[in-house]
């Protein structure tokens, strides 16, 4: 109740506040994930053995960190499914997400990253489908409570 938020000193002003910092943590996640996507890529797309090395030791494993990060604190991060339509995308996507899991990462949002109407939602299937490979629970935030999507 209002009272009851009150008495605790919990002000419309602090909990706009909380929620402007859970969506910067957030989008700083999917940021983070984005770059190790594109730096795995790069890394994979090295023929030279010793560069390609030097790239996973420089550039892919200090970008898992952040994962790490994640997982110590119990975020979701997000399948977004805005590149889903491209094979080389997904095939970079899989290797990550599954690492994710391997470091014990548990919980993914899915999103379209929609900038017009005709791609609301587009290959949400496919992205609960990555999410169940790679044992991940998918889940949605209400009233900044997890729950969990059934699938």
């Amino acid at each position: 109740s209002v009272a009851a938020k009150a008495d605790l000193g919990i002000t419309s002003r602090s909990e706009k506040a909380l929620v402007q910092r859970l969506a910067d943590g957030f989008d700083g996640i999917t940021t983070a994930v984005d770059a190790l996507e594109e730096k795995n890529a790069r890394a994979r797309g090295i023929e030279d053995v010793q560069e390609s090395c030097e790239c996973y030791r420089d550039e892919v494993i200090p970008q898992m960190s952040v994962l790490r990060a994640a997982v110590e604190t119990e975020t979701a991060v997000e399948i977004n499914t805005r590149r889903f339509g491209d094979r080389l995308a997904m095939k970079e996507l899989v290797p990550i997400f599954k690492r994710y899991a391997e470091l014990g990462g548990r919980f993914v949002t899915v999103g379209s990253d929609a900038h017009r109407a005709s791609a609301v939602g587009a290959y949400l299937p496919l992205a609960m489908d990555l999410a169940t490979a790679c044992g991940l629970t998918v889940v949605t935030f209400r009233e900044r409570k997890r729950i969990e999507i059934k699938m």
